[in-house]
């Protein structure tokens, strides 16, 4: 799989040597392998563990961001993956989580749950996550982080609400919830779990 990935690499970052999108006829392609190039490296990342190729996907969904019209669905999904990105970068992770809860309520402004129901649903499980972990950080707004995580994650049961339709789902969030109730600051101990 690695030696695939290099070589997509390879084969994205010739093109770019040669098609820029200021003299690209197709500028939503360019952007669009910008995308797929960020998702690569993203892959690479979590096979060698190289944080270098985080800062890389980060670059390639800020380029293809800079193309894609704005509330469009190309652009709704550059901003989750550009979110993923931000959740697992290293260093500043208050910062970054942040960054990421921003990106994914980008997505939200096009990704409407009466449109486009399980996409929706996807964003609304990576935004519990993000704040979730934000949460845990000790910042001055932790407690409605864990908040948000809880009301994301029964956003997305709206959707996943049927456990033979979509057990995974319907299993993790479950096991999500659980999570986060434990780690619920507001309400009494007892009561959250």
């Amino acid at each position: 799989v690695l030696v695939n990935l290099e070589e997509t690499i390879k084969c994205f970052e010739e093109g770019f040597a040669v098609f820029s999108y200021e003299n690209n006829l197709d500028r939503e392609w360019w952007a669009s392998c910008q995308n797929e190039l960020g998702n690569v490296y993203c892959q690479r990342s979590k096979i060698k563990g190289d944080s270098n190729d985080i800062e890389k996907a980060i670059n390639a969904y800020e380029s293809a961001l800079k193309v894609y019209p704005e509330k469009t669905l190309d652009w709704a999904m550059v901003q989750l993956n550009l979110g993923n990105s931000y959740c697992v970068r290293q260093g500043k992770t208050l910062e970054n989580l942040t960054k990421a809860i921003k990106c994914y309520k980008n997505s939200l402004r096009v990704r409407k749950q009466e449109t486009y129901p399980t996409e929706w649903a996807d964003v609304q499980i990576n935004l519990a996550q993000a704040y979730y972990h934000r949460g845990l950080l000790g910042h001055s707004q932790n407690a409605e982080d864990l908040e948000q995580a809880i009301e994301c994650s029964k956003r997305a049961l709206r959707v996943y609400d049927d456990s033979s339709k979509y057990p995974e789902r319907w299993a993790g969030l479950q096991k999500d919830l659980g999570v986060f109730y434990s780690d619920r600051r507001k309400g009494k101990k007892a009561d959250n779990i």
